[in-house]
């Protein structure tokens, strides 16, 4: 459906829940619940979003998951000082992150993502200017817009992400809303989310999505796009029915004892739909081992057991997935 979020709000992201080492050197104290809500609701109109506590993502989550790998922690941290030579962005001072995604349809059958992140921290105008300009080797502008300046970079990089994949970075924008919040995204994308600081933001009913547990330190939610299912050209009918139900889904992730908790809700128009689609889901687990017997052998280990651990239950509209893996286990992500 969607092949890729956009180029820098991917990165932030990926940089923010990457950077274990430093943040385990300087610890904070966790403070469960207590993350701004209102960074959400600066976002500009958004189909779903995505808000992280980088700070509760630090300092509870990551310590049980990189589990003292030396090696890995400098693998993962040489990113991150990458993306702050080329920007003057250190994700290590990152507090909070809300990305918005818009859903787009350039051509029948085709759904694309445009998206913005805003991160909450402290940041330096100077350091942004200082990084363009060494950086971007004359591919560095600097625009106003409605009072605000918007800093771009044509970098034309390539980035290597999670020691696994690749993501080519080309035009950047960034610009500081204010002194500790910053817009990232393309430029016609931090231009909407400076419109919005004045202007429309993401409807309450979106942004509602990832406020349903105050105490969760990843939650994500979202509209389904119009025509989604049609676009996957499913072979079963049955099981097309069964997710052309879904009106809405949203989710929450953390820590619960030596586990990472998740939680997946997929809210559909009546219980029946719910019941369905419980008992499609439910069908299809036995095959699941068909492909996690592929995987290579730590990931395989982690698909087990999000698979041994995975409960389905419906409650009203609701269709509501819970998974619990070990905490280390997730590590097998990162190489």
């Amino acid at each position: 459906m969607v092949k890729k979020l956009g180029s820098l709000t991917l990165l932030a992201l990926l940089s923010a829940v990457l950077t274990v080492n430093t943040a385990a050197q300087r610890p904070r104290r966790p403070r469960p619940g207590t993350q701004p809500a209102n960074l959400v609701s600066l976002l500009p109109p958004s189909d779903a979003v995505v808000n992280i506590d980088v700070r509760r993502l630090f300092a509870e989550a990551f310590p049980g998951v990189v589990a003292g790998d030396a090696e890995k922690q400098a693998h993962i941290n040489m990113h991150i000082d990458q993306l702050k030579s080329q920007t003057g962005i250190d994700a290590r001072t990152f507090d909070q992150l809300a990305i918005g995604l818009r859903y787009t349809y350039p051509s029948p059958g085709i759904t694309k993502v445009e998206s913005v992140a805003l991160a909450r921290g402290k940041f330096s105008a100077a350091a942004l200017v200082a990084a363009g300009r060494v950086t971007a080797q004359g591919r560095f502008a600097e625009q106003k817009y409605k009072g605000a300046t918007i800093y771009v970079f044509s970098l034309n990089d390539q980035i290597r992400l999670f020691g696994a994949f690749d993501l080519r970075l080309n035009e950047v924008a960034v610009s500081l809303l204010n002194a500790n919040t910053l817009a990232m995204g393309t430029p016609a994308n931090v231009r909407a989310a400076i419109d919005a600081q004045t202007g429309k933001k993401i409807s309450a009913e979106v942004a509602a999505l990832v406020q349903t547990d105050p105490t969760a330190i990843i939650a994500f939610g979202g509209n389904m796009p119009p025509g989604v299912v049609k676009d996957l050209r499913l072979d079963s009918d049955a099981l097309a029915k069964d997710l052309s139900g879904i009106r809405q889904m949203f989710g929450t992730g953390g820590i619960k004892g030596t586990n990472f908790a998740l939680l997946l809700v997929a809210r559909t128009t009546n219980p029946a739909q719910a019941k369905n689609l419980s008992e499609t889901v439910t069908s299809v687990l036995p095959l699941a081992s068909l492909f996690t017997g592929r995987l290579p052998a730590a990931k395989k280990a982690l698909a087990q057991a999000a698979v041994d651990n995975l409960k389905v239950v419906t409650q009203g509209n609701d269709l509501r997935i819970t998974i619990e893996v070990p905490q280390a286990s997730l590590g097998a992500l990162i190489r």
